[in-house]
């Protein structure tokens, strides 16, 4: 295998489960020539894995939301640059069929690509997307296909533990905004009074979760929204005791991190999201509600009260942190 074509461009907590596909491309095939299609966004994390040879970026914006022509521009672009390059390995980390035409100009011996359609589909529904990932890449399905192994990703350290950090946004990207996966943002300022008298609560998030500072408890954590880069957030997570979010980026930042996390799950199933030999604990609200999950891939199921999320108390988190923390304390 000589050179091997990845295309995925977002989002970032679907960029982080895809990284064990290098992991083991990089295991399997050393001398190969890896090149990655991805957005601006992500771009630095590829690249600090240390085992992509090119990166092409892509404006996610203009590519997946802009105009006609901003899309037809951007992925002529693409086409410019990938033009008659030869690749023994495609490898598109979609399910959406429109994503196959990046590589279109390129010469391949073998293309796989997620595929919703085909008679054996990819991912498999509640099977963890490590994994399907992983068997994108080795076209292994079943018991004999490899476990998903993480880059080790080493950036410098931003804070002293001790440390909880807490991520109330997130759960959108540049198509689409999923606030069906969001726990309550009083909930989550709940939690916040109640660890600020022991721990430094620093609370995460990007550029467009501002909305959530006026609604958290003033002068009790400290704000690390809209500022800094992914890198700089797998700093802040390498340093935390515990991490409490939802189903979000952060949640799989923090894979990378080996960051002890508290994930917050409602319509998602979590047996996708994390795995029983990851540092993660999880609370899946709604147990007995029988339109959970309610994601199928692609859409909810319509929700006007989001009672799965709302099911979970301040209390229970508050109750299942300190218990995790003690875990981890004892290690």
């Amino acid at each position: 295998m000589k050179s091997i074509l990845i295309v995925k461009i977002g989002a970032i907590g679907d960029v982080v489960m895809s990284l064990p596909m290098l992991s083991w491309l990089k295991k399997e095939y050393p001398q190969a020539k890896i090149t990655w299609v991805c957005g601006k966004v992500v771009a630095p994390l590829i690249e600090q894995t240390k085992m992509v040879d090119e990166i092409i970026e892509v404006f996610e914006n203009r590519l997946l939301a802009g105009s006609f022509l901003q899309k037809i521009f951007s992925l002529l672009g693409l086409w410019k640059r990938l033009f008659w390059k030869k690749f023994d390995l495609v490898l598109t980390a979609h399910p959406d069929a429109r994503y196959r035409l990046i590589s279109m100009p390129v010469r391949a011996k073998i293309r796989r690509s997620w595929d919703r359609r085909a008679k054996r589909i990819l991912p498999v529904p509640g099977r963890y997307h490590a994994r399907e990932y992983l068997r994108l890449a080795t076209g292994v399905d079943g018991i004999d296909g490899p476990g998903p192994e993480f880059p080790k990703i080493q950036v410098p350290k931003i804070f002293e533990k001790p440390l909880i950090v807490v991520a109330p946004g997130g759960a959108k990207n540049v198509l689409t905004e999923n606030a069906q996966r969001r726990w309550p943002i009083e909930n989550y300022a709940e939690v916040i009074t109640y660890f600020s008298e022991e721990y430094q609560v620093v609370v995460t998030g990007a550029i467009s979760d501002e909305w959530i500072l006026p609604l958290l408890p003033a002068g009790l954590f400290t704000n690390f929204v809209g500022k800094g880069s992914l890198l700089d957030l797998i700093g802040i997570y390498q340093c935390a005791d515990l991490l409490i979010t939802h189903d979000s980026g952060p949640l799989h930042l923090a894979k990378l991190a080996k960051c002890p996390t508290l994930a917050l799950f409602g319509p998602t199933n979590p047996l996708e999201f994390t795995s029983s030999s990851e540092a993660v604990d999880v609370i899946w609200g709604g147990e007995n509600l029988p339109c959970r999950p309610c994601y199928d891939g692609k859409t909810f199921a319509p929700c006007k009260n989001n009672l799965c999320m709302k099911s979970i108390s301040p209390q229970q988190v508050i109750s299942r942190a300190l218990l995790f923390l003690k875990v981890f304390a004892q290690r």
